[in-house]
């Protein structure tokens, strides 16, 4: 995760504008009802992944979560746009 973090932000500021965390074990992906548990994607990468989404976050309160799921697409790259920068933006400007 370092190693991804500085090829991304290799000026960041201290503290960081953005932080980076890795959930190796799923737990905060399970605790948040985003782990991805499609047998497809445990049988290809080993044990299950965060499914692909954005969060607003404001203070320490969740202000929207943008999930991109469905079952014949479980990496959510045929449905990716919520979690793009402009649905973000939707979302700060509504909150």
């Amino acid at each position: 995760m370092l190693g991804w973090a500085k090829s991304l932000l290799p000026e960041q500021e201290d503290p960081p504008f953005f932080r980076m965390v890795a959930d190796p074990h799923s737990e905060v992906s399970m605790a948040l009802d985003l782990a991805n548990t499609n047998p497809k994607l445990i049988e290809c990468l080993g044990n299950s992944r965060c499914k692909r989404f954005s969060a607003f976050i404001d203070n320490s309160e969740i202000k929207a979560v943008n999930v991109c799921y469905n079952d014949d697409d479980p990496g959510g790259d045929g449905c990716a746009t919520p979690s793009f920068v402009e649905k973000m933006l939707e979302d700060i400007a509504a909150a």
